[in-house]
């Protein structure tokens, strides 16, 4: 299990206009013997979820979908998928918008590029996500600020 605190901006398609930042804190936790990843997040603006990625076999995809059941889609891997690597979404949301782009866990951290899309491809969004390693302890005190979740 890793902790992250960082940050989730939410801008324009054109990145002119900010739509909004929050503070966030993200749990993760690799299960390699049962194939999956998840990972639950709680925002200063008090939205939460929790993710579960299930590995396809011995391959790099990993169908993902929330426990909302809000969205659902693929990650695919590339390099060690319970380790240090990039990856990148094809996420379908049931609100119709689609969102795709690129994320990564290196030493700095988490950090991840997203498109928000509308059903007929037009973007309407970009979302920015910057994370450190944290401390479970440090994170739980971060979140202790937040708003409750939503």
């Amino acid at each position: 299990m890793t902790w992250f605190i960082g940050t989730s901006t939410t801008m324009s398609a054109d990145g002119k206009t900010l739509f909004g930042k929050a503070s966030a804190v993200v749990k993760r936790t690799l299960q390699p013997s049962s194939h999956q990843i998840v990972e639950e997040l709680r925002r200063s603006d008090g939205l939460a979820s929790k993710s579960t990625l299930r590995q396809r076999g011995n391959t790099p995809v990993f169908d993902v979908a929330d426990a909302a059941a809000t969205f659902s889609g693929t990650v695919t891997f590339n390099g060690d998928p319970y380790g240090k690597s990039a990856w990148s979404y094809t996420i379908a949301m049931t609100s119709g918008k689609l969102l795709s782009g690129t994320g990564g866990w290196s030493d700095a951290g988490l950090q991840t590029a997203k498109v928000v899309s509308d059903a007929s491809g037009k973007e309407t969004a970009r979302i920015a996500e910057q994370f450190t390693v944290s401390t479970e302890a440090a994170a739980e005190a971060a979140a202790a600020g937040f708003k409750p979740a939503r």
